[in-house]
């Protein structure tokens, strides 16, 4: 695991792939990596090992994973998630968020605890910016419909990547 070490010396987070995609000709053609290597449970051991490693999983797990990487959230401090999917950030509810990420028992003072272990992030295309300012909009109506607090959406919507790089 030296790329994880020297990536956690130097300070620079990494972004993995919890996500599904549907098979296609490049599966056979490439030999595509299969489902089972983007289940997030993969990540608890280099979350565990290097606790001051910034680690990024893409899509919190999609429909498949969704439950377990968000439990993963909650165990580890170092491991983070974005919504992003090519718009498949508006399949999932404020309600299903909520649900995924508050604690299971009240704590005052704690209710947004797990909400800024999101990042913003997207995979849509750049060269169409619709899908990238669609997901910023709805990013703030799902954080905004919870009660998420004002100080936890602006570190959702980048105050968190800026602090890892620096642009505080």
């Amino acid at each position: 695991m030296p790329i994880y070490e020297e990536a956690e010396k130097i300070g620079l987070p990494v972004l993995f792939h919890t996500g599904h995609y549907r098979p296609n000709p490049a599966d056979v053609k490439y030999k595509r990596p299969v489902l089972r290597n983007m289940d997030p449970m993969t990540l608890d051991r280099i979350a565990r090992s290097f606790q001051k490693l910034h680690i990024v999983m893409a899509h919190l797990g999609t429909t498949v994973w969704r439950t377990q990487a968000a439990e993963l959230l909650k165990i580890h401090d170092n491991l983070y998630s974005d919504l992003a999917g090519s718009g498949a950030w508006m399949a999932l509810s404020a309600e299903q968020l909520s649900g995924l990420l508050k604690p299971l028992v009240y704590v005052r003072d704690q209710e947004d605890r797990y909400f800024d272990k999101l990042i913003f992030g997207t995979d849509s295309y750049t060269s169409n910016i619709w899908p990238i300012t669609e997901g910023i909009i709805n990013y703030e109506m799902k954080l905004k419909k919870i009660g998420v607090s004002e100080a936890t959406r602006d570190r959702v919507m980048g105050g968190t990547i800026a602090s890892w790089i620096g642009l505080e």
